[in-house]
């Protein structure tokens, strides 16, 4: 039997990755970069009421952005279209992690959206094992372009004219280019990146991720054996990686899960042969060793017939006992996934419930902000008419005052007028008086007719 299973399988390959101290290293190889954390996200996923059940191979959030692996190992027609299909799926599953918008409309009631700015590019890595597509790169980068790029490549016109009105040309595209990007560079930000397994090995660069890839391509040898994976194990991760994928040390049922039913079958049919040609000459050599030279060769046979008979029967006990250790653990594995399932459904209601609660303080938070400014909004509406109320008091009272002052001073000069002409009056009396007086009238009775007194007239 083969000592490691192929990584480019699915069950292997999921196998190794699911351990983020080894999808780490592995990222970091090929985005050649320096990640500060890595989140390992769930792989299955039920996209539609209609649609079956999408798996991926692997998925996980690092810095800033999501990022899934797609490994392939045979390649089909449709096999670009599914990659793009996947990474779409990417973008729109974070909807699951994407917290909600309330926001208080004019009339009171709720309006409930996405905070889309939270959403974050995703890298897609579709790893090819056995095809190049026709190319000699390590890999290929796609990424969303506007299509100003194209047309500048493939317009002819642009470049039959000289060298001055080509860089010309390309400095306006570069202008164009800085505005295009500062508004729509989260387009640029996803990328779909195929990495060519074949090409890697072949080119043999001194590219960090090199390295991973020679180590898939020694586990698809079907009779790759331990001395082949000596240079790896001194270094830890692929030391994990040897441990995860090595058939001497993985329990039958894991193995059998891994590779399938036909593959394990053959495969340990291949192993039970072998084992039993060993042990049959092993037993015949010790055998003759020890009585073929003291017996005859026909009680020899004899013996040895009836030696081939309890060995028959061991197998057959033997058999019994496997078949009822693996019933037991598939019982055992059977208790383990429904126990599983069960603290998946706990999690997820917890979740659920938690983001429940969360929407509902997001909500009374919102309710209590918008009672805040409303209540804000009448007190200072309250202090204006109160200081506009003030304000209109203090300018009737002024004019109040000013009506009064001016209805004083009119009637302090009607009452100097008054006084002015009743002492003008009094004057003219007495002058009328003087000469009624001169005329020989009494004085009494002049005194009476004009109302004035007798000392005024004398005096």
């Amino acid at each position: 039997m083969r000592y490691l299973l192929p990584l480019n399988n699915d069950g292997p390959f999921k196998a190794v990755f699911s351990d983020p101290e080894i999808a780490k290293p592995f990222l970091e190889a090929i985005l050649g970069v320096q990640m500060t954390e890595i989140e390992l996200l769930p792989t299955d996923h039920k996209v539609t009421n209609a649609a079956s059940m999408v798996r991926f191979d692997f998925r996980c959030k690092i810095d800033g952005q999501y990022v899934i692996i797609e490994m392939q190992k045979v390649t089909y027609n449709y096999l670009i279209k599914r990659f793009y299909l996947y990474h779409c799926l990417s973008v729109a599953l974070q909807l699951e992690f994407i917290q909600d918008k309330i926001e208080i409309m004019p009339d009171g009631s709720e309006k409930i959206t996405k905070r889309y700015e939270q959403l974050l590019p995703v890298l897609t890595i579709d790893w090819i094992a056995l095809d190049d597509f026709g190319l000699t790169d390590d890999f290929i980068d796609f990424r969303m372009y506007p299509h100003l790029l194209l047309e500048f490549l493939t317009e002819e016109s642009f470049w039959r004219g000289d060298k001055e009105a080509l860089l010309e040309m390309r400095q306006k595209m570069l202008k164009k280019w800085e505005v295009i990007e500062q508004n729509f560079g989260f387009h640029a930000e996803n990328r779909l990146i195929y990495f060519f397994q074949k090409n890697v090995v072949k080119n043999a660069s001194n590219k960090p991720y090199v390295r991973w890839f020679e180590f898939a391509q020694k586990t698809l040898n079907p009779n790759n054996t331990e001395a082949d994976f000596k240079p790896y194990v001194n270094d830890l991760i692929f030391s994990k990686m040897i441990q995860r994928l090595s058939t001497q040390s993985m329990p039958p049922a894991e193995l059998r899960a891994m590779i399938g039913e036909e593959a394990y079958a053959a495969a340990l049919k291949g192993k039970e042969e072998s084992d039993e040609l060993e042990r049959k000459f092993k037993i015949k050599k010790d055998f003759y060793d020890l009585y073929g030279a003291e017996i005859y060769e026909e009680k020899a046979a004899a013996a040895w017939k009836l030696t081939m008979a309890h060995q028959a029967f061991g197998k057959i006990e033997q058999s019994l006992l496997k078949d009822a250790a693996e019933k037991e653990q598939a019982r055992l594995k059977a208790e383990q996934e429904k126990g599983k399932a069960e603290q998946e459904k706990v999690k997820a209601e917890k979740l659920a419930a938690e983001q429940k609660e969360l929407l509902q303080k997001e909500k009374e938070a919102k309710k209590l902000l918008l009672k805040a400014e409303r209540d804000k909004a009448k007190m200072q509406q309250k202090i204006l008419l109160k200081a506009e109320k003030e304000k209109q008091e203090q300018l009737l009272k002024a004019e109040k005052e000013k009506q009064e002052q001016l209805l004083k001073a009119e009637k302090e000069k009607q009452e100097q007028l008054l006084k002015a002409e009743k002492e003008k009056n009094q004057l003219k009396m007495l002058e009328l008086g003087k000469k009624m007086l001169e005329n020989g009238q009494d004085i009494t009775f002049i005194c009476n007719l004009l109302s004035i007194s007798e000392a005024a007239l004398r005096g």
